[in-house]
């Protein structure tokens, strides 16, 4: 705990003191492992990286990829932001593209995968906070940037340039309305105030 910063140990007289990543990381229950996997894999700070970090957290490890389900996340995993490559054949890859799937507003029709999806978040949202602290205290300006904007899009369920999502600030406009609009190519507000009324 001490060599990853989250307590000081005093060697001399025995004392702990928790650290603001350490109170952090106890506040919303994240794994140490899962911590000191991103203090490891910390120095890449695109979204794309932070997310496959995260997807990595031991918090993740139960959602097993089955064999049945591997042919639906294959097929997910086609339409998310930032594609894997290969067999989803791995917890984290899995926790991966069902965090990116959340975010992008993809729909998910198998039932016990929306389950686990809904899990993911919850849990991927707790993590992040902790990311987030750890590249304040580092001062890696990028990291911490791109750390707040994901648990943004964790919270939100969306992107930030997520057509879907702009359209749903319209007063009663949601989910199936915004993404109709958008399939019929009024994605923006420009479209549809050009849009010739019915």
């Amino acid at each position: 705990l001490h060599k990853y910063e989250m307590i000081q140990y005093n060697p001399q007289d025995g004392k702990v003191r928790p650290l603001e990543l350490g109170i952090d990381m106890s506040r919303f229950y994240v794994s140490f492992s899962s911590m000191k996997n991103f203090f490891e894999n910390h120095m890449k700070q695109e979204y794309k990286d932070i997310l496959n970090t995260l997807s990595e957290a031991q918090e993740f490890e139960k959602f097993r990829s089955r064999q049945d389900e591997r042919r639906s996340l294959s097929a997910l995993n086609t339409r998310i932001k930032f594609p894997l490559t290969g067999a989803i054949s791995t917890s984290a890859k899995k926790a991966y593209v069902l965090i990116q799937c959340s975010i992008g507003n993809v729909p998910i029709d198998d039932w016990e995968l929306k389950r686990q999806t809904t899990e993911i978040m919850n849990t991927s949202w707790k993590i992040m906070q902790c990311f987030k602290r750890f590249y304040m205290m580092k001062k890696f300006g990028q990291g911490f940037v791109n750390s707040i904007k994901l648990i943004k899009f964790i919270s939100m369920r969306s992107w930030d340039d997520n057509p879907v999502t702009i359209l749903k600030q319209l007063p009663g406009i949601g989910d199936k309305f915004a993404s109709a609009l958008c399939d019929n190519d009024f994605g923006n507000f420009g479209k549809l105030l050009k849009a010739v009324p019915y």
